[in-house]
């Protein structure tokens, strides 16, 4: 796991990003990372949104965007914080309606209902960079 280029901190505003492998433990740690860092910045009561966040959106693209490796960014300023994550794959996050007894695909279920806002944008080195952003406090 890489951090950086970037880990900036102009009063107010942060980045981090991170290069992980395709890996559930890789996906473990991005929401370690992120809640460590969330806690450095002072930026502790969206800690566990975020983590939760995190989880979701890495869950989705190892089962949905396989890569070898995905970069995380996490960025925050006066306003909120977004986390987003880019795959090598092009195909959009589908909103699935699954049956009360299906063990997954609630992923973009959780994400609209923890996030503030969400979307999908290309990314420079192709496929896709899905993000969410929490509002910190008084923004919401």
């Amino acid at each position: 796991m890489e951090l950086g280029p970037e880990q900036t901190g102009a009063p107010g505003r942060w980045r981090a990003t991170f290069s992980l492998p395709s890996t559930t433990t890789a996906a473990s740690s991005a929401r370690q990372l992120v809640r460590t860092l969330l806690i450095a910045w002072g930026l502790d009561a969206i800690a566990d949104d975020a983590e939760l966040l995190t989880a979701e959106l890495f869950t989705n693209a190892l089962r949905h965007a396989p890569a070898l490796r995905h970069q995380l960014e996490l960025m925050a300023d006066p306003d909120h914080v977004r986390l987003a994550l880019s795959d090598g794959s092009a195909a959009q996050p589908n909103r699935r309606e699954p049956a009360s007894s299906a063990v997954d695909g609630r992923g973009l279920h959780i994400i609209e209902a923890v996030a503030s806002n969400w979307g999908v944008d290309g990314h420079q080195a192709g496929g896709k960079l899905v993000w969410v952003e929490l509002p910190l406090a008084g923004q919401a």
